[in-house]
């Protein structure tokens, strides 16, 4: 699966209104985020050369880049733990082993999920 930034805008768009699991909701969320952060870059870039520009504009520039980067890397964990989940839910749990590491793939995937906001 190609990284979620890698893919075309049309790509994207097209699997989201597929059947696929993910990328889902907190993946279109930060992307939808990080394209708000970068519109905000892309003002601050205009307005920071002006004469009359403050400096804080201008300041708050590598702020602006680090939550663009941490948004964009948040798009990719939610998509990559959705996925891992979706993965142990397709798991076979025909004996009892299966479903051990059936369970144990789900449960680690759960908590992958719930972490993914997070980091």
């Amino acid at each position: 699966m190609p990284l979620l930034w890698e893919k075309p805008l049309e790509e994207f768009r097209d699997e989201l209104a597929s059947a696929s699991p993910a990328p889902g909701g907190g993946a279109v969320g930060a992307v939808t985020c990080a394209f708000g952060t970068a519109l905000v870059i892309m003002a601050c870039e205009i307005a920071a050369p002006k004469e009359n520009a403050s400096r804080e504009i201008a300041g708050s520039l590598p702020q602006l880049r680090n939550a663009l980067a941490g948004l964009s890397a948040a798009a990719e964990k939610d998509a990559e733990a959705y996925q891992a989940y979706s993965d142990a839910y397709a798991l076979p749990r025909m004996t009892p082993d299966e479903t051990a590491a059936r369970d144990a793939a789900l449960t680690a995937a759960l908590l992958g999920a719930a972490d993914a906001p997070v980091a």
